[in-house]
């Protein structure tokens, strides 16, 4: 089952499910979570599942936009429209427990913006039954528009730094975490963890449940004859985007850092946390920026997570009009 976060981004959302329906791989499911967008997404979405499906199925009025369907070739299709922005773990989690009556082995994360080789899942299934200790696979990254390689999941140290896998060549590897645009994780082992935490709202979910897989002694694995093809464009709201980083990678820290490392490496976040804060204020002159950050370092060493509309983030959305994204 592929779970596929929609937020105010119909265009790209509907580009992604049409490269699923292009999948060799025909025996799946389609899960589109709308979560709480504000662009008239959820009536283009349904408008467009009626039209690829030719019927709907209504919920209860709780969810009054909800669509379920088949395809002509017999792919299911649901949608969940969800009333506010629950974040992306939240968002997955909602998805999948709303599909709990399907019965699907693997469940497929899926960027949006992201589109699909039509090989993409055959090798991500193909290479989670090769191992029973493999607990999550993921894709090669490469950009759309040349083709050139982008990423193929992250190796961190003792230190919790990242770095990197640059392996582009066609044997898989194994990695710590592998890019949150495609995971595939299995059904059992997604319960086993408890699904994704909730913490975070945005930014470092798909570290935090690779890392657990870990923990539980499982592998994650780089595939790269599964193909995802991506931009490198990157957010647009940027300081928001860099609170969630910087306050998000703390909470990682504590988590998951050995205990040996634990305070070395929260050291080395908060230095260099104040370095980019001193170079927000004086090398680059961005006051309103130096803030966000700021506040992103209290947040985090007061233990507040999950959507946290602290005082910067309030200030910097009024002043310049921007919500939260996905």
């Amino acid at each position: 089952m592929a779970v596929v976060l929609n937020w105010n981004n119909f265009t790209d959302t509907i580009r992604c499910i049409d490269s699923i329906l292009c999948q060799e791989e025909k025996k799946l499911g389609i899960c589109i979570v709308d979560n709480g967008s504000s662009d008239g997404s959820p009536k283009k979405l349904l408008n467009a599942l009626v039209e690829l499906c030719g019927s709907q199925r209504t919920y209860p009025s709780k969810h009054p936009s909800n669509f379920d369907g088949y395809t002509s070739n017999g792919i299911r299709i649901r949608l969940v429209c969800l009333q506010k922005n629950l974040g992306f773990g939240a968002g997955v989690n909602y998805g999948i427990n709303n599909c709990s009556d399907w019965d699907y082995q693997y469940y497929l994360l899926l960027n949006n913006d992201a589109t699909l080789h039509n090989k993409m899942i055959k090798e991500l299934i193909k290479a989670h039954k090769f191992n029973d200790m493999i607990g999550i696979v993921g894709s090669k990254n490469v950009d759309i528009i040349d083709g050139s390689f982008i990423e193929g999941g992250i190796i961190y140290n003792s230190f919790m730094r990242r770095k990197k896998n640059n392996n582009n060549s066609s044997l898989p590897s194994e990695v710590d975490k592998v890019i949150g645009s495609s995971m595939m994780i299995s059904k059992d082992v997604f319960n086993s963890v408890g699904g994704f935490s909730e913490q975070y709202f945005l930014y470092f979910e798909d570290d935090d449940i690779c890392l657990k897989v870990k923990k539980n002694k499982l592998k994650i694995l780089y595939v790269p004859a599964s193909i995802l093809y991506h931009s490198r464009s990157g957010s647009s709201n940027q300081d928001l985007r860099n609170y969630y980083i910087c306050r998000n990678e703390c909470l990682l820290i504590l988590k998951f850092s050995q205990k040996v490392f634990v305070i070395i490496n929260l050291a080395i976040w908060f230095f260099g946390s104040l370095r980019t804060l001193a170079g927000l204020i004086f090398k680059h002159n961005r006051p309103r920026a130096a803030r966000v950050q700021w506040w992103a370092m209290i947040d985090a060493l007061s233990g507040r997570y999950g959507e946290q509309r602290s005082k910067a983030l309030l200030f910097r959305a009024q002043i310049t009009n921007l919500e939260l994204v996905d």
